[in-house]
């Protein structure tokens, strides 16, 4: 299973960004994805880093795209947001 590795920043708090996260986190589950861990640097609250299995580059692609509105709503700073997909 591949491994995603997803960095960057966000426009509202680690709090905000979290309620956000789970509210679609049954929709990462339908397509096979697992959360591993997810977390904010000591010294930047604002930053999130995320750890994540995935069935498939293919649906984690197709996941970020069905899901785009939401994860918005959790206020990412897109440009800021690095995602690297790790073999398995």
């Amino acid at each position: 299973m591949p491994t995603s590795i997803i960095t960057g920043k966000l426009e509202k708090s680690w709090n905000h960004w979290v309620v956000a996260d789970d509210g679609y986190k049954s929709a990462r589950q339908a397509v096979g994805t697992k959360d591993i861990y997810r977390c904010h640097s000591a010294d930047a609250p604002t930053s999130i880093h995320v750890v994540s299995w995935t069935p498939s580059t293919q649906a984690w692609e197709d996941f970020m795209a069905a899901n785009g509105e939401v994860i918005k709503e959790a206020e990412p700073i897109a440009d800021s947001t690095q995602v690297t997909i790790c073999s398995d």
